[in-house]
């Protein structure tokens, strides 16, 4: 009831005409619909209308078959406190730790002795101690040998994996573009992985039939729209999931060396994708071994080397610094 007593709540019924109660009762006055945006009863409403509760609380009530519900609105914030310290991606003493068994266990007789012995493990720092702000607007490439924890890097950004130590801050909604087939139902064909994998970044069905045929045509896969996605090659659904990610209207944008799949035309598409973004705005964090498009689109450059962050800086002088070690 949080402070509306029950009393209080009961006397606004329409089959109670009074009531006592010991505390003081808020005074409430409501607002009556006005305006051509209000469709009246039948529980439609698309304006909520204001009220005041005790003098400088303000509420919105919602009317809904001749009743209105009382609900207290969001805070309200500023558009320069939205962000912390006006930074985007915020990673702070970061650290993500993965467990390594020494044992090897592929039999019922190895899995019932080891109930009586202690099992070990080695701990495996796949990042450690990471610092990374990254402000809005920022085209940001990371880039290092295989294993030195890129791909570990943007699933903590995406928030798919937690760290083991720091604090990883997101200002914004992410589009991640991570892996081939996260995501996807290889026995659905394309239409239907489609609504699936969108829905699953956080699109509406309006939405994701209004962006549909966009979708298709950029993704080059207008014969394959009936055919199960299990059949097409590796490279087509990475032209799929990409066309899927790029489509979302977010903020944050998050893609893996999965591009490198693509042939040669898409990645066109891609890079041309991304110079649109850059005019948009929108955070990009781009990790590739491809060092000529890390140079040619990033403002900055990240260089990771056995889970620590070697140097960040201008593209061309890290990118000189990985080709020396």
């Amino acid at each position: 009831m949080g402070n509306f007593c029950p009393a209080w709540i009961l006397g606004n019924a329409y089959h109670i005409s009074d009531f006592n109660c010991s505390r003081p009762i808020p005074q409430i006055h409501i607002f009556k619909p006005d305006g051509p945006d209000y469709s009246g009863s039948e529980g439609n409403f698309n304006r909520p209308h204001r009220g005041i509760y005790n003098g400088n609380k303000p509420y919105n009530y919602y009317f809904i078959r001749s009743r209105f519900v009382l609900r207290r609105p969001a805070p309200v914030q500023s558009p320069l406190s939205q962000f912390r310290g006006g930074f985007m991606i915020q990673l702070d003493d970061v650290s993500k730790i993965f467990l390594l068994p020494h044992q090897r266990k592929t039999t019922l007789r190895q899995r019932f002795v080891s109930l009586l012995q202690r099992n070990t493990y080695e701990n495996f720092y796949a990042l450690r101690n990471i610092n990374l702000h990254i402000k809005q607007g920022e085209f940001v490439g990371v880039i290092g040998k295989n294993g030195s924890g890129k791909s570990t890097l943007l699933k903590l950004i995406a928030k798919v994996l937690e760290p083991t130590s720091g604090k990883v801050h997101i200002n914004a909604n992410v589009a991640p573009f991570l892996e081939l087939g996260v995501g996807f139902q290889w026995d659905s064909t394309v239409k239907d992985n489609i609504f699936l994998y969108g829905a699953l970044l956080g699109m509406d069905r309006k939405e994701i039939i209004q962006k549909y045929d966009w979708i298709i045509e950029f993704s080059g896969l207008e014969r394959f729209v009936d055919a199960k996605l299990k059949n097409l090659s590796s490279g087509m659904q990475v032209r799929l999931g990409f066309s899927i990610t790029v489509s979302v209207d977010s903020p944050i944008l998050l893609v893996d060396e999965v591009l490198a799949v693509g042939d040669i035309d898409f990645q066109k598409k891609c890079y041309a994708a991304f110079e649109d973004f850059k005019r948009q705005g929108k955070t990009i964090v781009f990790v590739s071994h491809d060092l000529g498009a890390i140079q040619k689109f990033c403002c900055r450059a990240v260089l990771l080397q056995n889970g620590s962050i070697q140097s960040v800086g201008e593209p061309a002088a890290v990118v000189s610094q990985y080709a020396a070690t």
